[in-house]
């Protein structure tokens, strides 16, 4: 039966991908071949978003919280959820998405017809239609702000994009905000099928 696998599929973490005693490894090893390397999908968005995140200073933090993060969470109920901004309302941001921004709605609105597998999921398509000034189906609904985990790339992403939206009302340094502005841009930037 071992001469009949091809393939492994796994999460990204060390213990499975490690080099030299990552399960893979210690498999192909075990089988004398080497394997075709699946990377779970999510586990891969995993990477990516970790990467982008911790290229900008908001990443920094002492512990499993994103501080910033923390910080917009307890503020949270002070903020007018009815005073965001949009995409068109920041020159250069705009710039970055304008070329984008069909192809963009058009992906979301196409996959908010279908049922998501994860509520996370649904809460990104309709922010990213509202970050491009657009309303999503259901309405604005904004949520309030969930557990906050490092392990959970798609909490990033939605924490970056609820902060950009009510930047005005959240204070933040000029580097915290240039990083949440380039994590939350370049989160539905993705979204594109040309992006």
């Amino acid at each position: 039966m071992a001469d009949q696998v091809a393939a492994v599929c796994f999460d990204t973490t060390a213990s499975n991908t490690g080099h030299r005693s990552g399960a893979c490894s210690l498999i192909e090893h075990k089988l004398n071949k080497d394997l075709l390397f699946l990377a779970c999908r999510h586990h891969v968005m995993e990477l990516i978003i970790g990467a982008a995140f911790e290229t900008t200073s908001i990443g920094t933090s002492t512990g499993p919280e994103i501080l910033i993060f923390k910080r917009f969470k307890v503020q949270w109920p002070s903020i007018d959820q009815d005073r965001f901004q949009v995409a068109s309302s920041d020159p250069s941001i705009e710039l970055l998405v304008a070329p984008y921004r069909s192809d963009i709605l058009s992906l979301a609105r196409t996959y908010l017809q279908t049922e998501q597998p994860r509520d996370d999921y649904r809460e990104f398509l309709e922010l990213a239609v509202i970050f491009l000034g657009d309303v999503p189906e259901r309405g604005v609904r904004l949520q309030m702000p969930g557990t906050m985990h490092r392990a959970r790339w798609m909490a990033r992403v939605i924490y970056s994009i609820k902060m950009w939206l009510f930047r005005s009302q959240f204070r933040m340094t000029a580097s915290e905000e240039r990083g949440i502005s380039d994590v939350a841009t370049f989160s539905v930037s993705s979204t594109s099928k040309r992006g």
